[in-house]
């Protein structure tokens, strides 16, 4: 009998850390997975990664995320707490 045994590094705690900047910032928009998904053009089950903290996010994603919905990069980065979630007001309809 052979059993195998798979050992999952966990995830860095920046991934983590990211990854709950961008539940959060989905929750402050009111969007589900699905509908955030949609307007970034990615799979739902990419964003789960993301907010799991199971995957990096490609920077071209992140610069998406702050443009389309006016973002702080600090904020949504580095998690800085001096700085506001928004740049300003988040644009209708993103």
């Amino acid at each position: 009998m052979t059993v195998h045994i798979t050992v999952r590094k966990p995830a860095p705690a920046s991934c983590v850390a990211f990854g709950l900047r961008l539940r959060t910032l989905r929750a402050a928009l009111s969007k589900t997975q699905g509908e955030f998904a949609s307007d970034l053009g990615i799979a739902v089950k990419t964003v789960k990664n993301y907010e799991g903290g199971h995957r990096d996010p490609p920077a071209t994603l992140v610069a998406l995320v702050c443009i389309k919905f006016t973002v702080d990069p600090a904020w949504l980065l580095l998690g800085d707490a001096a700085r506001p979630m928004f740049q300003s007001t988040p644009r209708e309809g993103a």
